[in-house]
């Protein structure tokens, strides 16, 4: 493990695994263990794949305070939020099964129930504002991104590339496969809390029509 300063009062705790799941659950021990101890100088703490950012208070020596936690750090974990998530993967919400169908050499219909069968995990939010990279996608289901990205993907599209599913928080351009569409807003600035996912989050699909998706469609959060 490596501690990296960033700016004046923040640090990224850093590690270099062969695999991904290595490094993300790693860094979830390191997070546990270190919110755990639920220091007042400590502001925030920024999970990504590879790495933690931690957020600090000023005149606090972050770096004397980190070095003791360790890989392979052990914390009581909090009980896993989980979720299910609506999606539609008829036509013309799944618009790239077709596509994947060719790439991967399965039926659309079978690429979706592998979809839907699996269950996530959010690994880290980026990209954009509540943008869940979720980990647990199917071997069968990996591939690349697209050589070209798309200019305009709604808001709601569920996509997956590389090992990752993913969830559009807005119309916006992108190059993961969208092998189907959610009826829900993923990001309401009118809420208290305006993104719907968190790191950590058990997260299971369940496929639904399109009467169903035009019923959901817009429902406000509860």
């Amino acid at each position: 493990m490596n501690i990296i300063q960033i700016g004046e009062n923040a640090v990224a705790l850093t590690l270099s695994y062969g695999t991904t799941p290595e490094c993300v659950y790693t860094i979830q021990e390191l997070y546990h263990a270190i919110s755990s101890q639920k220091h007042p100088a400590i502001l925030s703490l920024r999970c990504g794949l590879d790495c933690l950012l931690v957020e600090y208070a000023a005149n606090f020596d972050a770096i004397n305070f980190l070095q003791p936690f360790h890989v392979g750090a052990r914390a009581e974990r909090p009980a896993v939020q989980k979720i299910r998530v609506p999606v539609c993967y008829e036509e013309p919400y799944g618009r790239d099964l077709g596509a994947l169908s060719i790439l991967l050499g399965l039926e659309p219909d079978e690429i979706a129930r592998l979809h839907f069968s699996g269950r996530y995990e959010v690994w880290m939010i980026g990209f954009m504002p509540g943008f869940p990279y979720m980990g647990g996608l199917h071997p069968s289901l990996t591939t690349g991104r697209k050589a070209s990205p798309d200019p305009q993907i709604p808001a709601g599209s569920v996509a997956i590339a590389e090992e990752y599913v993913g969830i559009y928080p807005f119309d916006s351009p992108g190059g993961w496969h969208i092998v189907g569409r959610t009826p829900w807003t993923i990001v309401d600035y009118s809420q208290p809390k305006p993104w719907r996912f968190d790191y950590g989050m058990e997260i299971r699909f369940d496929p639904i029509t399109t009467s169903e998706f035009e019923a959901m469609k817009g429902a406000k959060r509860t």
